[in-house]
């Protein structure tokens, strides 16, 4: 994100401050600055143009580490055109990682690697400021003077560092509230299939960035419809047959999260489900068929005794995830098992549970 230009301070006006009063003027700056603003970038993008203004630097970046250590794109940066790359020296950032201190360099420095670094990026002077989170370095906040005749002083150094620590915490603030948002969304997106209790393992068990993907696992499949669905429905105005199918799903889905299991799809007046996915479950099988019993039961008992349902149930390797078109995709599962319990579930008679093998088993 490249800023805009600074909005500018009148330094006329506060060339009168002491060091500790510019301190404290930087910090309640910060401070405010960073309170209202919730998008990472966009913190990142306030707190650099506040630091830029200050200390008149000519080119600024704030950058965060990566999970594997290595310095990720900047955050924010000022002083790089649209068409340059944004260039952060490795060896400077180097030198404040060893120290572990913010640290200032000039092409005049004792340190030759260093010397060339900056004379090769055109920098003058530099300052470089870790960002610090709890016990670890997150990222830093690295400033440049590029004019010749200008550089930093050990004053912007220290002056740099007062309000470092007050940018890290606003920057891990708006990192984490952005990592909460996300989780909330996936969460919502999960809801569509999965139980409560059955998201939570996914979000805790899953060490790929989408645990949906598609993907081969052992499963067992579960189809169940209503007999005699065609005949039901023509003694029925529309309304009430859709306050009565809403009402069937709601009990059966219900009874299907509550054994564990995962609605695939909703097919007519037949409910698809799957069990021992996308979380592994030795007793996906049995759970399969206890969900069968409760839905059977559920429905003799609550429901006009001309409403009977009946059951395939087939256990093997299926492919399992989010399949689709770019335009849609929908959970589910695809192979030879999904057909086994499809075919078993219009072979079953009234009331009937008919399973495979491999289930029995």
């Amino acid at each position: 994100v490249a800023l805009k230009p600074p909005t500018g301070y009148d330094h006329k006006a506060v060339e009168t401050e002491s060091f500790e009063e510019k301190k404290l003027r930087l910090m309640r700056t910060v401070g405010e600055a960073v309170i209202h603003l919730t998008e990472l970038n966009s913190v990142a993008e306030e707190i650099l143009g506040i630091m830029v203004d200050e200390l008149r630097a000519n080119r600024g970046f704030i950058c965060q580490f990566a999970d594997d250590g290595t310095a990720g794109l900047p955050l924010a940066s000022y002083g790089v055109g649209p068409s340059e790359r944004v260039v952060v020296s490795k060896t400077v950032c180097n030198e404040m990682l060893n120290n572990r201190s913010g640290i200032l360099m000039t092409q005049e420095c004792d340190s030759r690697a260093i010397s060339a670094s900056l004379e090769e990026s055109s920098v003058r002077s530099t300052i470089c400021v870790p960002l610090w989170t709890k016990d670890r370095i997150t990222g830093f906040v690295s400033l440049e003077m590029t004019q010749s005749g200008r550089a930093f002083t050990k004053g912007d150094l220290e002056l740099l560092i007062s309000v470092s620590h007050q940018a890290a915490i606003g920057l891990e603030r708006s990192r984490l509230g952005e990592l909460a948002l996300e989780e909330r969304r996936h969460r919502d997106y999960l809801a569509q299939f999965f139980d409560h209790k059955l998201i939570r393992s996914v979000l805790t068990s899953s060490s790929v960035d989408d645990p949906l993907a598609p993907g081969e696992q052992v499963v067992t499949i579960l189809f169940g419809d209503i007999v005699g669905f065609t005949k039901l429905s023509e003694g029925l105005r529309p309304q009430d047959l859709a306050a009565f199918i809403q009402d069937h799903f709601t009990a059966m889905t219900d009874i299907l999260f509550k054994h564990n299991g995962t609605v695939d799809k909703y097919i007519g007046d037949a409910i698809m489900a799957l069990f021992g996915a996308p979380v592994s479950d030795p007793e996906a099988a049995q759970k399969a068929v206890q969900a069968a019993l409760a839905m059977r039961d559920y429905v003799n008992e609550n429901s006009d005794p001309q409403v009977q349902m009946r059951f395939g149930i087939a256990t093997g390797t299926a492919v399992v995830g989010n399949i689709g078109s770019a335009q849609r995709r929908e959970y589910t599962a695809i192979g030879d098992t999904v057909n086994v319990a499809s075919r078993l579930e219009s072979l079953a008679r009234p009331e009937e549970i008919v399973v495979d093998e491999s289930t029995a088993e």
